[in-house]
Order: structure tokens, then C-alpha cells, then sequence
């Protein structure tokens, strides 16, 4: 097309979004041609000089084209959380490029969703659950589009995060790999070491007497909240699963009884549909149609408290999820009586082998030698 600076110029403004005369001048040698002696097409060369004197020359042109590159600027700025919605927080463009190196390289679908939540959380300055069991958004911090994260922002938030919690290393490894993927160079400034510390939630182990103690206590308290806690027990429940657990999804394999259940493992993340045995003594205690317990949330935790702060007062400030703690204790059993098996264990309840050695810790050497020389000489 044939070159006219007075539609060309605004043209090339308005597309680029920028009034730079360096950028203008390469747009319009891109997109423009002109006939040469030999009656050749050939690219239109203008300076960056030009377009400046072109500016210069149209004042009031050049005054309305940088009021719309500011007002598409502020416009483009201007997010709300509905961004940070899954569906719509996957289709942004550094986001989904992302999501594909991340592809590539065979990372877990599991592992891919706990980095984007955390980079969620990062964007919008929200900190994990306090000892309430809420979340709280740091003081100052507004809303970030991922595109515009810098490495500023994210050791701003890792300082805030600290303050909250020892256990940063899924968001710095969420950060630096994120980062990375934006072309910081600098991304490493972010440690990517493991914690400290290995089995955080190990020392949260109570004794078989003194759970069937609680449980005991429970039912005379209660006899919904007994056979709630003794569901989540056997099967490793979350809360939201076991108070919305309904008999129409029983079904058997053979001998054996299961139910599917329906949970979150945290703010962001779909519902997964998790298949759990229920031992038949536990069936015959639970109701045959309809949901399976009838409790009121606040009064389930409250039963809870006060029966943990009788029997296990050691712990009980330790557990910021009171239903949580059932779930604590069918790990804790369950990697005992199969010899720390944390593959099967995290198949039964959910889990991944990971998280599981990140909670409770790794198999110590003793039990992984206990009786290994009979086994050996039979292969």
C-alpha cells in the first residue's frame, strides 16, 4: 500500500499503542511500499526524525493519539479478581505459554495446578490460611496481572509469607519457575532448597487408645459428629467431602465397600472425585439413603475443641482445622501398619507420595532394612 503520513502515522500509533518515532518508523517500513525509478515496489524508509517533525507539525493529532495510548494503557491495567478465575486465569497468554513448558518437560498435572495457584495467590498478595482458618490478603498489595509480576514483587511477598508460615517452598519454586518462564533473568535470586525441616505434621501422632478415647467422648457428646470423625478416620476424608458424603454413591468391588466422594484441597482448585473403601463395620453404622450426616459446621468444630482441649491438650492448638485432624491420624496409622508404604497409603487417601513424606516424613532406615535379608535371598 501506497504510503500517506496522515493515515499512516496515527495508524501505525494506534496498533503499536506508542507514539515512539523509532517504532512508528519501523511499521510503516514493514507495512508500506512505494514505486521506485525502475517502477519496482520497495519498503518506505522514514526516520525516526520524520515522525517526531510529523508530531510537531499536527499537535492536535498527536495530542489525541496519547490520550488513547494512556486511556487503552489504564484500560489494559485494569484487572479485576475475576481474572484469577480458573478458567479465565488459564487462557491469559503468559499463562497458557507457561502452562505448555511445563507440559513439555512431563511435569504432573497435579504439580502444574499447585504452581498456578500459587502464583494466584502471589498476584492477588493472598497468604495461606492463618490459625482461623483464613485467608489474608497483605496490607497494600492490589491486584497484579501476571504478565507484570517482576522479581521485586515476588520477594516482597515471600518476606510477607514468612511472617506467616516456615513452609515457603512451594510458592519460591512456583516463582522462580514462573519467573523464569517471563525471561527474568535473575529468577535464581529465589532459593529453590528444600525446607529445613522434612515431616512437618510428624509429631502430630496420637495412639490408637487415646483416638478411640475421643471417639468415645464424641458420642456421648454427639452421636453425628462420632460418626462423622470416625468417617473421616477410616477413609481419610476431608471436611467438605465427609459433610457432603451421600449414600446413593455407595457401591461394591467383590467383598468390598466403597464411596465416592467429592473435595477440595484448597482455595482454586476443582472438585475431585476420590474413591474410598469404607470397612463394613463403619457401613453398618451409617445411613442407607440420603447424605450421611446432618451436621452444622461451626458446631461440629466446637464439639471437637472441646473434647481435643480434655484428651489431647499437647496438640490442640497445633490443629487449625479441627476436622483436619482425623485426616492426620489416617495417615499417621495407615504408614505404620504398611511399613510406610506412601504409595498405597497416598492412593487410599488422596495424596500425593510426595506431599505425604512432606507431612509425615520418609521411611527411616529401620524400617526399610527390618527383615530385608529373608526377603533378598528369595529373589
Amino acid at each position: 500500500m501506497k504510503y500517506n503520513p496522515t493515515r499512516d502515522i496515527p495508524k501505525a500509533s494506534r496498533e503499536l499503542r506508542t507514539a515512539s518515532p523509532s517504532k512508528i518508523a519501523e511499521w510503516i517500513r514493514t507495512h508500506r511500499t512505494q514505486i521506485d525509478a525502475r517502477g519496482k515496489r520497495q519498503q518506505v524508509e522514514r526516520t525516526p526524525q520524520s515522525i517526531t517533525m510529523w508530531f510537531k507539525d499536527h499537535p492536535k493529532e498527536a495530542k489525541i493519539l496519547q490520550a488513547e495510548i494512556v486511556t487503552e494503557e489504564i484500560s489494559r491495567r485494569a484487572i479485576t479478581e475475576d481474572l484469577f478465575e480458573n478458567g479465565a486465569f488459564r487462557k491469559i497468554p503468559c499463562i497458557q505459554k507457561w502452562i505448555g513448558k511445563l507440559t513439555a518437560r512431563e511435569a504432573k498435572p497435579q504439580s502444574i495446578n499447585r504452581m498456578l495457584n500459587a502464583i494466584k495467590f502471589v498476584c492477588q498478595g493472598i497468604l495461606p490460611k492463618d490459625e482461623k482458618g483464613e485467608h489474608t490478603i497483605i496490607e497494600g498489595w492490589g491486584l497484579i496481572h501476571p504478565r507484570n509480576l517482576t522479581l521485586d514483587e515476588a520477594l516482597k511477598y515471600l518476606v510477607a509469607l514468612r511472617k506467616v508460615t516456615t513452609h515457603t517452598r512451594r510458592f519460591r519454586i512456583a516463582l522462580r519457575n514462573f519467573l523464569k518462564s517471563l525471561g527474568i533473568q535473575d529468577y535464581d535470586d529465589i532459593s529453590g532448597k528444600a525446607e529445613a525441616e522434612e515431616g512437618k505434621c510428624a509429631h502430630l501422632y496420637v495412639e490408637k487408645s487415646k483416638i478411640e478415647m475421643i471417639l468415645y467422648k464424641l458420642d456421648q457428646r454427639n452421636h453425628e459428629v462420632y460418626l462423622a470423625s470416625k468417617f473421616a478416620f477410616k477413609t481419610a476424608s476431608r471436611l467438605t467431602a465427609t459433610l457432603n458424603a451421600h449414600a446413593k454413591y455407595f457401591f461394591k468391588v467383590g467383598n468390598q465397600n466403597f464411596i465416592y466422594v467429592f473435595e477440595k484441597a484448597s482455595r482454586g482448585k476443582p472438585k475431585r472425585k476420590i474413591k474410598k473403601l469404607i470397612p463394613q463395620a463403619l457401613k453398618d453404622e451409617l445411613r442407607t439413603e440420603g447424605r450421611l450426616f446432618n451436621l452444622d459446621q461451626r458446631f461440629l468444630d466446637r464439639t471437637l475443641r472441646q473434647v481435643y482441649k480434655e484428651l489431647i491438650p499437647e496438640i490442640e492448638k497445633e490443629l487449625r482445622m479441627p476436622f483436619h485432624f482425623w485426616r492426620h491420624m489416617f495417615a499417621q496409622h495407615m504408614l505404620r501398619k504398611m511399613g510406610w508404604n506412601t504409595s498405597k497409603v497416598a492412593k487410599m487417601g488422596g495424596w500425593t507420595t510426595e506431599a505425604l513424606e512432606r507431612y509425615y516424613g520418609k521411611m527411616e532406615d529401620k524400617i526399610a532394612f527390618d527383615n530385608a535379608e529373608q526377603l533378598i535371598s528369595k529373589i
